[in-house]
């Protein structure tokens, strides 16, 4: 211990303690400035950490709002309304989908139409290949087994691509048509039974309509 040390030896000691402590007080005097200066960009950078945060989260807040805005208006068209992406796989299925073929959301996504409609699902990803490989948008008749019966749906799948211009998936809307193509058909066969009728008949018959496009002539 320097205090044990004989006498010739004290004083160097305390003088070089000395000194050692003047030299750390102007050392931590000098650096004062630059103490104050590093503390002041790190309560800067501290202050433009929280406005970005604050900012990232409005952004995200205006997402949410925007993906409920979303969600609402898919979930309340009286069409169905899917994405899948370049396998085959559904990314996204609205209410009406979930409803018309009885499946909840969870057993649509991730999965194919093979998976979902095993007797159907070939013509559908045949228009969807199309989509893909033209990365144009293609309107199709499309029809599906609902309870037995088959109903036609008039369907729109448009391409999706990525911020790099990468096709990535596509969007489909379908609406059911099935009581338009059925009353068009009804209104066929009954022009077509008309003008049978009307060329049975010997005389010359011309008949003009509204409802008709042109007349009928026997």
């Amino acid at each position: 211990w320097p205090f044990a040390a004989p006498p010739a030896w004290r004083w160097p000691l305390l003088f070089a303690l000395a000194a050692g402590l003047a030299f750390l007080v102007a050392g931590v005097f000098f650096a004062r400035p630059r103490i104050r200066r590093v503390t002041a960009e790190i309560v800067e950078r501290n202050r433009q950490l929280q406005e970005e945060a604050a900012v990232r989260q409005r952004a995200e807040g205006e997402l949410r709002e925007r993906e409920n805005q979303l969600r609402t208006l898919i979930d309340n068209v009286n069409a169905l309304v899917y994405i899948k992406d370049s396998a085959g796989r559904y990314s996204l299925a609205n209410r009406r989908f979930e409803d018309l073929f009885d499946i909840t959301r969870e057993q649509i996504l991730g999965r194919t139409d093979h998976d979902i409609f095993p007797g159907d699902a070939e013509q559908y990803m045949a228009h969807d290949r199309e989509v893909f490989a033209s990365g144009l948008p293609l309107q199709c008749e499309e029809t599906a087994e609902l309870g037995g019966a088959a109903r036609t749906f008039l369907s729109s799948k448009v391409p999706l691509f990525d911020a790099s211009g990468a096709l990535y998936a596509l969007c489909g809307v379908s609406s059911d048509i099935t009581e338009q193509k059925t009353a068009a058909q009804a209104v066929a066969e009954e022009r077509s039974f008309l003008q049978a009728v009307i060329d049975g008949v010997a005389d010359p018959i011309i008949v003009i309509g509204l409802v008709h496009r042109g007349p009928m002539l026997n």
